[in-house]
């Protein structure tokens, strides 16, 4: 344990270790190299010292311009210590009052940087810079040294979310690391905290600002969601992905140890650090992949910078593409369906439209041609806007949107506005675009467009998620590839974490592909599951059951296949 020094203990640095801190601001091995240098060793603490070229990282993500930063590693990769060791030199070479938080699930996880530090502190010549170290009410590092007339101060903080809520909510910070961060359940409401402290001013120095979080591969869909976009926003956002094998400071021994402790479905997870599917408690992972469409994205992409008509791609912080649309294709069919959340994506209750192309159903799959996951802002305007600038685009011949309990209201509101044959009201003009022609009189509405809605409550659900399940198990949807919220709801939605009092994660783009799914087959009168009249466990055999409901329309579906939209 360090003891805390006095005032007049505080070192002077000499003019030697003046000139390294200087030439350390171009170059960071030559700071940890001396003030992080054992006696008698012949060298300190070096940036990627003993790694594979092709998995250095470390010195990457500590010189990095962008502000958002993810590591994703495996075991001994590396991740706590080159982060840790980041934000000493930060602490050193920035001032006024440099300020690092490290934040983790747990007290013990919190506890796992800081000890990193003071090991590696121990008998250097960086030791004695330190002030103190306290482990309660939660471990800090404080740094204090001279240079000439100016006196250094910086602090290290590392909190747990278990029990450090009065760190967490503190003053403004420098650099925020997340550790374990996709172990994270509610990781957006965390960001969202602690994205306010890593901001602001200090004495006349703006606050760095970098957020990074660092962790194995869990499975997290929002921290994935954020993952992906190093590919689209590279100005601001540096995803790394860093493999155990390329650490040989962990020796061949304990990395064949650590290997053999972690099953082989697992170890790309665990020792490559690449990404781990969503459980697929409901929704098969291999089904919904297949379900994607790897190429329409890059066409989509290409033509949308090209400004050719009809393509528009939207993409938003921490959900990925929000908004997908394709030209209108004379001749062809489309249906759209919607739940009229008010909130933002991709936090819950966010509000999400999804037009299909139905023109070859059921011999070719119902394909995904726009796409709507919005920020309602608290308002319903922003879903009915949304929808009337797609159904004046696409003109569905049906349109279903979720009006289960208070969203009934909604479907209500939706329909009276369309009563007329015209819309008026600025708040939902807003949402339209410049595309839509507006005249003094607002925009004309087709008079046969009517809004079907359908009921999600207890009853219904389950049919309308085993439809959506049957759906995607057998191959009748697809959809941009790119759109990464839709394989990252559906692989983690969890009925069991649906229901009642028990905590709820954002599903609405898994409400709006199950009403899709079973109002399209219904509309096709077209069954996927043939029903055993034997067969009497259909309700009682987890997530393949349905409820009566559900047994009932297959029932009656069952006995056509021919198409009724024609």
């Amino acid at each position: 344990m360090i003891k805390r020094k006095k005032e007049t203990e505080i070192p002077h640095l000499t003019n030697d270790e003046i000139e390294i801190l200087k030439r350390g601001r171009e170059n960071p091995n030559i700071i940890t190299d001396y003030f992080f240098r054992p006696p008698g060793e012949s060298k300190g603490f070096i940036f990627d010292d003993n790694f594979d070229p092709e998995g250095a990282w470390q010195r990457s993500a500590h010189e990095a311009a962008q502000t958002d930063i993810i590591v994703i590693g495996g075991f001994f990769s590396g991740k706590t210590l080159g982060v840790g060791m980041s934000a000493v030199v930060y602490g050193m070479t920035t001032y006024p009052d440099f300020r690092f938080l490290d934040v983790a699930p747990t007290t013990k996880q919190a506890m796992y940087m800081y000890n990193k530090i003071i090991t590696m502190a121990s008998g250097t010549p960086f030791e004695r810079m330190i002030f103190s170290a306290p482990e309660t009410p939660w471990p800090k590092i404080e740094i204090k040294f001279w240079i000439g007339d100016t006196l250094v101060e910086s602090q290290l903080e590392f909190a747990s979310l278990d029990k450090n809520a009065e760190a967490i909510s503190g003053d403004e910070v420098d650099i925020v690391c997340i550790d374990e961060a996709f172990l994270v359940p509610n990781l957006e409401d965390v960001l969202s905290i602690l994205g306010t402290r890593a901001r602001g001013t200090i004495k006349g120095r703006e606050r760095i600002g970098r957020m990074i979080m660092i962790t194995n591969s869990h499975d997290n869909a929002y921290g994935w969601q954020l993952w992906e976009l190093a590919a689209t926003d590279s100005e601001s956002h540096l995803s790394l992905r860093v493999s155990s094998r390329h650490n040989h400071n962990v020796t061949a021994k304990q990395l064949a140890a650590a290997v053999a402790r972690v099953p082989p479905d697992e170890r790309d997870r665990f020792i490559e650090g690449l990404r781990p599917e969503g459980k697929g408690i409901y929704f098969d992972n291999d089904s919904v992949l297949a379900c994607e469409d790897p190429y329409i994205g890059d066409v989509a992409m290409s033509e949308f910078k090209n400004k050719v008509p009809g393509w528009n791609i939207r993409i938003k912080h921490g959900a990925g593409v929000t908004y997908y649309t394709e030209p209108v294709e004379k001749g062809h069919i489309y249906v759209m369906f919607g739940d009229p959340g008010t909130g933002d994506a991709p936090k819950r209750d966010s509000p999400v439209l999804m037009v299909w192309d139905v023109t070859e159903f059921p011999s070719k799959p119902a394909r995904l041609v726009a796409f709507w996951w919005g920020s309602g802002k608290g308002k319903i305007t922003a879903f009915i806007g949304s929808m009337v600038r797609l159904l004046l685009i696409y003109r569905p011949t049906y349109i279903g949107v979720d009006s289960t309990g208070p969203q009934k209201n909604a479907v209500t509101a939706i329909n009276l506005h369309l009563r007329g044959g015209r819309i008026n009201n600025p708040e939902i003009l807003a949402w339209l675009g410049p595309d839509i022609p507006i005249t003094d009189k607002g925009v004309k509405i087709p008079k046969d467009i009517i809004i079907s809605g359908m009921d999600f409550s207890v009853g219904k659900k389950n049919a309308y998620l085993f439809s959506g399940k049957m759906m995607i198990e057998t191959g009748k949807f697809s959809w941009p590839k790119i759109i990464a919220g839709i394989r990252a709801q559906l692989g983690t939605y969890d009925p069991a974490m649906d229901r009642g009092s028990l905590p709820r994660f954002p599903q609405d783009i898994v409400a709006t592909i199950a009403m899709s799914a079973h109002a399209i087959q219904t509309l096709f009168a077209i069954n996927l599951q043939p029903i055993d009249e034997d067969d009497e466990d259909l309700e009682t055999q987890g997530n393949n059951g349905v409820d009566s409901m559900a047994r009932e329309t297959r029932r009656i579906s069952r006995a056509t296949t021919s198409r009724t939209t024609r």
